[in-house]
């Protein structure tokens, strides 16, 4: 008996109720030589709204390994025909057409990736992968390849430059799967910089694609405190619209929004959702930890700064993992004493949370270490008396989950909670209406429960 793939099925729908709005094409991607011939190892396509002023065509090659970019604009029929080779496994440009490898033995599989967390804004993505049992970077020679691009042309610091200037991860090791992951971006979206809510008025602005059409928008509006049914409402026909330059219209909402601290805005186009998004009062806000520490941080500029710190500042990532924690409801400390966890945190019900950050993805394993014997460590010394409570093991790692190596059989196997950018920024996104800490706790350790105890192991996705 065969079942219906209801992701896939999603991202088919969504993509042909998108289509319209598709201007141009991107793609960044690695291959390598082998027996004669360029075979992709990865690439990461991107469909895109925006009309595309310049092509583009990069590319760096060595003996062994080339890595590019490429844009294009795109017309609907060659649209399906970029879409139907992509299905197939081969990345085609009018400058470039490279394959997965395809030995009759071997199948594509296609397959829609989904969060159990739903983001604010949504990208429906579909991966194609190749169903190989041969490791094409198993006999890859480094050396080789870091040589000839230190003194190519163009010189590059060896595959780890290389890769992270294309935006293919920053570990300088290629991947081990062969797969074209693709990301459908949505014909319209919000404006931050133009909305705003004070004094119980409400100001929007948004963009939408002209060829997706004016009654194409869902534009609902939720209004906390206390989202009664009476402070529900669909205002899309409130938006008036104005012509743009390059296939957009511009549209500005302005209404009243009565005792109003918090406006949810939850933007759909031609059917599917763009983004939920949060719009506070400065004045108003129903988080008084967020609303006190914006008097130091305003825009939250130097909190989004410390989440976002690069490799040679791990100090401001545990920093603003502290903080992002305590604006979320609970009790952190980052201890100075080197042989305890980075960040300690305690939620409103006494529950205990042991965290530890990293920038760098190749020292997951070595921080999961850590995360185990510390964790045992509380385990060991609860006795008679003290009273008995469960710790969580929390990884925090703000790359794109894309550049973490999958190690989710790894985690739970440790009973480790893996924490990545987009659950960053989806907690960054929710400051004003937190989620409640303790229901997040118990989620998390139920669901590590249950990869624990599955026979065949870990289904892919976040944990």
């Amino acid at each position: 008996m065969s079942f219906p793939n209801l992701q896939l099925d999603h991202f088919n729908r969504v993509f042909e109720s998108w289509r319209a709005g598709v201007a141009h094409v991107r793609a960044q991607y690695v291959s390598v030589f082998v027996d004669g011939n360029w075979i992709l190892l990865h690439a990461r396509v991107n469909l895109e709204p925006f009309e595309l002023t310049k092509t583009l065509n990069q590319a760096v090659s060595t003996s062994s390994v080339r890595a590019g970019h490429v844009k294009s604009s795109v017309t609907q029929s060659a649209l399906d025909e970029f879409m139907a080779a992509l299905r197939a496994g081969r990345l085609s440009f009018p400058e470039l057409g490279i394959d997965l490898t395809l030995p009759a033995d071997q199948e594509i599989s296609l397959y829609a990736p989904t969060s159990l967390v739903e983001p604010e804004f949504i990208t429906p993505q579909l991966e194609v992968k190749c169903m190989s049992q041969t490791m094409l970077t198993q006999s890859f020679d480094y050396a080789l390849a870091n040589a000839e691009l230190r003194r190519n042309v163009v010189p590059f610091d060896g595959l780890v430059d290389l890769l992270s200037f294309f935006g293919l991860g920053n570990s300088g090791h290629l991947p081990h799967e062969q797969r074209i992951l693709v990301t459908l971006n949505p014909p319209g979206d919000i404006i931050f910089d133009g909305c705003s809510l004070s004094q119980d008025q409400l100001r929007l602005k948004l963009m939408r694609r002209v060829s997706m059409g004016r009654d194409s928008v869902v534009l609902g509006l939720r209004k906390f405190p206390n989202p009664s049914m009476e402070r529900r409402s669909q205002i899309a026909d409130k938006i008036q619209w104005q012509s743009e330059a390059a296939g957009f219209e511009t549209g500005y909402v302005e209404t009243s929004a009565d005792d109003c601290g918090v406006a949810e805005l939850l933007l759909s186009i031609s059917g599917y959702t763009v983004r939920r998004y949060f719009l506070p009062d400065a004045n108003k806000s129903l988080n008084q930890r967020l609303m006190d520490y914006r008097r130091f941080d305003p825009e939250l500029q130097h909190l989004s700064r410390a989440l976002k710190a690069g490799k040679n500042d791990s100090r401001s990532l545990e920093a603003g993992i502290a903080t992002l924690l305590h604006l979320l409801g609970a009790s952190t400390l980052a201890p100075p004493n080197p042989d305890t966890p980075d960040v300690i945190a305690e939620t409103v019900g006494k529950r205990l949370a042991l965290i530890e950050c990293t920038i760098k993805v190749e020292s997951l394993r070595e921080k999961v270490g850590k995360l185990v014997n510390r964790r045992e460590l509380i385990n060991r010394d609860t006795g008679l008396n003290s009273p008995t409570r469960e710790v969580l093991a929390i990884l925090v790692v703000n790359q794109p989950r894309h550049t973490i190596v999958n190690e989710d059989k790894y985690l739970s196997d440790n009973q480790v909670v893996l924490i990545s950018q987009e659950d960053l920024n989806l907690a960054m996104a929710h400051l004003e209406v937190p989620q409640d800490l303790d229901m997040y706790f118990l989620e998390k350790l139920e669901s590590l429960r249950s990869l624990s105890n599955q026979p065949f192991g870990t289904t892919p996705g976040t944990i």
